[in-house]
């Protein structure tokens, strides 16, 4: 048998299980779950003549801020052999794969609402707090894209249309770290202020995106080359790897007039 299908469940239920990145190693296979959290995998034909992949490969399930799970499978001459314990016969997963999160990313916005006719001002609030015994984030205050340093960069994403670009933001304090470690109970809290022209943003909904990346060496390279070129560059291919945020949504209302952002 060539396909394999399951479904992912995650640790939180403020998200959908949508957009979970399931890879299989060996084959380089990816595909995202779908809204229910439901994937499927299947081999190409050619590799049922090539005998490539053979052995016992992992099929990882991503997400950049939770933690990575696996299911080990085995693959002889192109086909998957089901004597898994978590495959049945079908291969069908024998219940969801259930992946807890590791960080949880909450972006607070004050005000959180704008006007399109009025220039923006806002408070921008991460807070990132452990739901491990610690995790290990670079959070930098600054970034180069090219020769250009950015101070404080947040991506603004268009959540109706998805098309998205970054601004500089001014940081809030001093003595902030780039590389942190965040401890169970001891949250992360970094301040910015943020403003844009008039005219800048028109109406919809805009979620205010944080660019920082949490440690898991244990993540394959393969699997990251899939999702983005260069997962040390800054860039807007950033907004390619899988995330589960909370809040951080601006909504940007048709000016009539009065005082927006306010």
């Amino acid at each position: 048998m060539r396909r394999i299908s399951g479904k992912v469940e995650v640790s939180d239920n403020t998200h959908r299980p949508e957009g979970v990145y399931v890879w299989l190693q060996g084959f380089d296979i990816g595909t995202f779950t779908d809204q229910d959290g439901e994937f499927e995998i299947i081999l190409p034909s050619s590799a049922q003549n090539s005998g490539g992949g053979a052995g016992i490969l992992n099929l990882y399930y991503y997400l950049a801020n939770y933690k990575l799970a696996k299911t080990e499978l085995t693959v002889r001459n192109g086909e998957f052999i089901f004597a898994n314990g978590e495959i049945n016969d079908k291969g069908e997963l024998h219940r969801p794969k259930f992946i807890p999160r590791i960080l949880n990313i909450s972006t607070v916005l004050t005000p959180s609402t704008a006007k399109t006719d009025t220039s923006i001002f806002m408070k921008v609030e991460v807070v990132l707090s452990s739901e491990t015994d610690s995790v290990n984030v670079f959070y930098p205050r600054e970034t180069f894209i090219g020769p250009n340093k950015l101070i404080a960069p947040l991506f603004v994403k268009n959540l109706q249309t998805g098309t998205a670009f970054y601004v500089e933001a001014t940081l809030v304090g001093i003595n902030q770290e780039d590389l942190i470690t965040i401890e169970r109970g001891r949250p992360f809290v970094r301040t910015m202020l943020l403003s844009m022209d008039k005219g800048v943003l028109s109406e919809g909904q805009y979620e205010i995106i944080p660019y920082l990346r949490v440690s898991q060496p244990e993540v394959p390279a393969e699997l990251l080359n899939n999702l983005i070129e260069d997962i040390d560059s800054f860039g807007l291919d950033y907004l390619s790897v899988p995330f589960f945020r909370t809040s951080g949504v601006l909504s940007v209302m048709k000016g009539g007039g009065g005082e927006g952002g306010n």
